[in-house]
C-alpha cells in the first residue's frame, strides 16, 4: 500500500537528500501493483507521477555530480520506478495515462542514458516499460517513435547479456507491431543485421543461453518482413536462406519420432512463427524470384510431402495449442505465391519433379478415412496449377507434356461426390474451397486453343458438368460454365457435339445429324442453371452460359445444321441469349397460376427493362451475332425473339443513338451520374444488322417504326456530314465500294458480325477466345459499313410501311 502522505512531502520537497531517494525506493519496491486496480489507481496518483518524472530528468545530473553514493541512490531509484511502470503498464487502462503524463520521453531519456553508461539494470526495466505500455496500444509506439527511443533498444541486440538482449526482443516485438514507423527505425539502426546474428547463435546454441532466442528473433523478423525494405534486405544479405534453413532444421525436430513432447512443442512455435514470416514476403515479386533461384521452393515442398505423424500434448488449452497441420497448410499457401510471380509460371514447368509433385498434392488425403485433413494441400496444388496456366505455352505444356487434367478431373470427381453426398454446408466448406480452385485451374487451362480437344476427350465436360445440379454452388458453377464456353469455342465441334449430347462423338457423327439434344445434356443443364440464376450477383452465370449459346450457334450455322438450329431454339436458349444482349432479367421467376407449363416457361419476364450494369459490351456483341445468325438459319425463331419487344427495343435505340446524338428528351439524372456507353460502329452495325431481321415480323416492325425511325434518320444525317467532311481526303483504291441497298453486309472488322442472306457467311472477332477470319472484301472506312447499314435498314422500314407484313 502506497504512503500517499509520504510520496505528497517528497513532492512538495526541491530537493531529496540519499536517505530520501533510498526510502522511496524501499517503498516502491514494497508496493508495486499486482492487480488492475491498484495498477489503475497508481496511474492516476498525479503526486506521484510527477515524482517519477522529477526522479528520471534529474538522473543526468546525478551521473554528473561525481558522487557515487547520489549517482547509487538515483540509479536504483529510476530502475525501480522504471519497473513500477512496467507494472503498471499491464492493464489496458493505465497504459494512455502514462502516456499522457509524458512518461514515455522520460523513460526514454532514461534508456539512452543507462545504455551508455552499461546500466544494465535500468536499461532493463526501461525496456519492459516499453514493450507493456506499447502493448496494444498505437499511440504510445507512436510516442516511442518520435522520441528516438528505438535505436538504443537495438542497440542491445549486441549484448553479451541474454537477459538484457530477450527483454530488447520482447521491446523490439511489441513496439514494431503492426507500425511501419517503427520497423523503419530498426531497419535503419540495423536491426535486422543483429537479429539474423542472434539467430544463428540462438539455431547452433548448444548450452542453451541464446536456444529461446529463435523464437524471439523471428517475431520481430517477421514484423520487419511486412515492409518493402525489410523483404529487400532480407534478400540482398541473403538473409532468407536462413530462414529455410531455420525451417529445415525445425521441420527435421519435428518428424523425428524420438524427439521428445517439449522439443516438439518448442519446433512448432517457431515453425509457427516462420510460416508467418514466409508467408509474409510470399507476396513480393521479388522473394518469389528468390525461393525458386536459390533452390528454396524444395523445403517448402519437402515439408508438406513428409508431415510430422507426432502430436502435441501441450498443457495449453487445445484451442490455443499450435497445431501442426494449420502450420502445413501455410507452408502449401507460400508455395502458391511462388507460382503467382510470372517469371515463375513460365521457369517452373521445365521442373519436371516439382511439377509432379504439385500433381501428387492433388491426391493427396483420399486414401485416409479423414480425406478433409488434406483439403488445403489438394487446394493448393490446384491454385499452384491455375497459377501456371497463365500463357498459352505453359498451359500446353502442362496439358499435353504433364497430363494435368486427368489429375483435376480426378480431383473434382472425388470432392463433386463428397459434396453429392453431405450437400452443401460449413463442415464441407474446405470441399467447395477445392472445387473452386480446381475449376479455376481448368478454366486456365482451357483457354489456350490447341488444348481444348484434348480437354474435351479427356472427360472434362462431363466431369464439370457433374456439378451444375447441385445447390448453393453457384461460384464454382460460374467457372464451370466457362469452361463448357471455352472448349464449344474455335471450330471445336467435337466438343460441341458433347456438350449437346452428352455423349463423345461417334463414328461419322456431326452437327448436321444430330436430331435431339437429351433432357440430361450439358447443354440443357447450362441452360437449366442461368434458370436458376437470377441474383444480381449470379450475372456471371448467365453471361458466361449466354456466350457459350452463342458459340454453339455459330458453329451450328457454319455447318447448316438447321435441324439442330431447332433442337436449340427448343431447349429454350433464346431468353438467355435476350438477357446478354440487353442486360434484362427476363428468368426471375413471377407468380402465375398456369400449372400445365414448365416451371421454365411459367417465370418469363417478356417485359424485363434493359440494366446497363448487366451488360459488357464484348459479351453483347457476341449475342448480337448469335441472334442475327439464329434468325438467319431458322426463321421461326424470329416468333420467340419479338415477344421480348420491350426489352429489345430499348436496347437498340440506346446503342444506335449512343455517341452519335444527344437525347434532348432525357434529362440528366445529376451532375455525379455516370455518362451513357458509347458503343463502336461495329456492334452499332451488328444491331442494325440485327433489326432488319427482326423485321420480317410485322408486329415488331410496326411497334419499332415510331421510336426506330427518328434516331436512324437522325445517325444517318450525323453519319452523312462526317464522311463528307472527310471525301475530299485522298484513299486508296477499293474495288468493293460501299454496300448496295438490300445486298448482305460486309463483315465488320476486328469484332464479331455476321450478314443476312447466307448462312456460311464468315465472321471476325476481338475475344482471345474465338477464331479470328479475315473477310473477301472489307470496307476501308468502318463508318461507310454503319452508313450502309443504316441505310439498309430505313429500306427495310420502308418497305414494311409500302407493303406492311401481318
Amino acid at each position: 500500500m502506497l504512503d500517499h502522505d509520504r510520496i505528497r512531502l517528497w513532492a512538495a520537497q526541491k530537493n531529496l537528500a540519499v536517505a530520501d531517494l533510498h526510502a522511496l525506493q524501499t517503498l516502491l519496491e514494497q508496493s508495486l501493483p499486482d492487480s488492475d486496480e491498484s495498477r489503475q489507481e497508481l496511474a492516476s496518483n498525479a503526486d506521484l507521477i510527477s515524482l517519477f518524472l522529477r526522479i528520471l530528468e534529474e538522473l543526468p545530473r546525478a551521473v554528473a555530480s561525481g558522487s557515487p553514493d547520489l549517482l547509487t541512490a538515483h540509479r536504483e531509484l529510476a530502475t525501480i520506478i522504471s519497473k513500477t511502470v512496467a507494472e503498471a503498464a499491464k492493464t489496458d487502462a493505465a497504459r494512455p495515462v502514462l502516456a499522457k503524463a509524458g512518461l514515455i520521453p522520460a523513460l526514454v531519456a532514461a534508456s539512452q542514458l543507462s545504455t551508455r553508461h552499461g546500466f544494465d539494470g535500468l536499461t532493463v526495466q526501461t525496456f519492459r516499460a516499453f514493450g507493456n505500455l506499447c502493448f496494444d496500444n498505437e499511440s504510445n509506439r507512436d510516442a516511442i517513435a518520435a522520441t528516438d527511443g528505438i535505436p538504443c533498444i537495438v542497440e542491445s541486440l549486441g549484448s553479451s547479456d541474454p537477459h538484457l538482449v530477450t527483454v530488447a526482443c520482447g521491446a523490439l516485438w511489441n513496439t514494431s507491431m503492426d507500425h511501419e514507423p517503427v520497423q523503419v527505425q530498426i531497419l535503419r539502426a540495423n536491426g535486422l543485421g543483429k537479429l539474423i546474428e542472434i539467430l544463428k547463435r540462438a539455431t547452433s546454441d548448444s548450452d542453451g543461453g541464446y536456444a529461446h532466442l529463435k523464437i524471439q528473433s523471428l517475431r520481430i523478423i517477421h514484423n520487419l518482413a511486412e515492409t518493402d525494405e525489410g523483404v529487400a534486405e532480407l534478400i540482398k544479405g541473403d538473409d532468407l536462406l536462413l530462414i529455410f534453413k531455420v525451417l529445415k532444421q525445425q521441420h527435421a525436430i519435428s518428424i523425428d519420432p524420438s524427439v521428445s513432447t517439449e522439443a516438439y512443442e518448442e519446433a512448432l512455435e517457431v515453425l509457427e512463427t516462420l510460416t508467418t514470416i514466409l508467408e509474409a514476403i510470399g507476396e513480393k515479386d521479388d522473394a518469389q524470384r528468390y525461393i525458386l533461384a536459390k533452390n528454396c521452393l524444395g523445403y517448402l515442398l519437402d515439408f508438406v510431402d513428409h508431415p510430422s505423424t507426432k502430436r502435441a500434448e501441450s498443457e495449453q488449452d487445445k484451442d490455443e495449442a499450435i497445431n501442426y497441420e494449420e502450420i502445413r497448410k501455410a507452408v502449401s499457401r507460400v508455395v502458391t505465391l511462388v507460382t503467382m510471380n510470372d517469371a515463375n509460371m513460365t521457369e517452373l514447368p521445365q521442373h519436371p519433379d516439382i511439377i509432379g509433385r504439385l500433381k501428387q498434392w492433388l491426391k493427396l488425403g483420399f486414401d485416409k478415412n479423414n480425406a478433409d485433413e488434406d483439403d488445403e494441400i489438394r487446394m493448393s496444388g490446384a491454385l499452384c496449377i491455375g497459377n501456371l496456366a497463365r500463357s498459352d505455352l505453359t498451359c500446353a505444356i502442362l496439358v499435353q507434356k504433364y497430363d494435368v487434367c486427368s489429375a483435376l478431373i480426378e480431383l473434382l470427381y472425388l470432392e463433386g461426390s463428397r459434396l453429392k453426398k453431405e450437400g452443401v454446408k460449413e463442415t464441407t466448406k474446405s470441399c467447395v474451397k477445392v472445387l473452386h480452385a480446381v475449376v479455376g485451374a481448368l478454366k486456365n487451362l482451357s483457354i489456350a486453343v490447341d488444348n481444348r480437344p484434348i480437354m474435351g476427350s479427356l472427360g472434362t465436360i462431363a466431369a464439370t458438368t457433374s456439378l451444375l445440379e447441385l445447390d448453393d454452388l453457384k461460384p464454382v458453377q460460374y467457372g464451370c460454365v466457362g469452361i463448357l464456353k471455352n472448349l464449344c469455342s474455335s471450330g471445336n465441334n467435337a466438343n460441341i457435339i458433347r456438350v449437346l449430347t452428352g455423349s463423345d462423338p461417334l463414328l461419322g457423327q456431326s452437327l448436321r445429324t444430330i436430331t435431339s439434344v437429351p433432357p440430361k445434356a450439358p447443354f440443357r443443364q447450362v441452360i437449366s442453371l442461368i434458370w436458376r440464376s437470377t441474383n444480381d450477383s449470379e450475372s456471371g452465370i448467365r453471361n458466361e452460359g449466354g456466350r457459350m449459346i452463342g458459340n454453339i450457334i455459330r458453329a451450328i450455322h457454319t455447318e447448316n445444321a438447321l435441324a439442330l438450329m431447332k433442337c436449340v431454339v427448343d431447349a429454350n436458349c433464346i431468353p438467355p441469349l435476350i438477357q446478354i444482349i440487353t442486360g434484362a432479367l427476363l428468368t426471375k421467376k413471377v407468380e402465375s397460376t398456369i400449372d400445365s407449363l414448365d416451371d421454365e416457361e411459367r417465370h418469363v419476364h417478356f417485359d424485363a427493362l434493359p440494366l446497363e450494369t448487366q451488360v459488357y459490351h464484348i459479351v453483347q456483341n457476341e449475342g448480337l451475332v448469335a441472334m442475327i445468325l439464329l434468325c438467319d438459319a431458322y426463321p421461326p425463331a424470329l416468333s420467340i425473339v419479338v415477344q421480348y419487344h420491350s426489352s429489345l427495343l430499348p436496347m437498340t435505340q440506346n446503342i444506335l443513338k449512343s455517341g452519335l446524338i444527344h437525347d434532348e428528351e432525357t434529362p440528366r439524372a445529376s451532375v455525379t451520374a455516370p455518362p451513357p456507353p458509347v458503343y463502336s460502329a461495329e456492334v452499332k452495325i451488328n444491331t442494325a444488322t440485327f433489326c432488319r431481321a427482326l423485321l420480317a415480323n410485322g408486329d415488331f416492325a410496326r411497334r419499332a417504326k415510331d421510336d426506330l425511325l427518328p434516331i436512324l434518320k437522325a445517325v444517318q444525317e450525323k453519319l452523312e456530314a462526317s464522311l463528307d467532311a472527310v471525301a475530299e481526303k485522298p484513299v486508296d483504291n477499293d474495288d468493293s465500294g460501299p454496300a448496295r441497298l438490300g445486298t448482305p453486309l460486309p463483315v465488320a472488322t476486328g469484332i464479331a458480325s455476321a450478314s443476312l442472306g447466307s448462312r456460311r457467311k464468315s465472321w471476325s472477332t476481338s475475344t482471345t477466345d474465338m477464331s479470328v477470319t479475315q473477310p473477301a472484301t472489307v470496307e476501308p472506312n468502318v463508318n461507310l459499313q454503319l452508313r450502309a447499314a443504316i441505310t439498309a435498314l430505313i429500306q427495310e422500314f420502308q418497305n414494311e410501311m409500302e407493303n406492311p407484313r401481318f
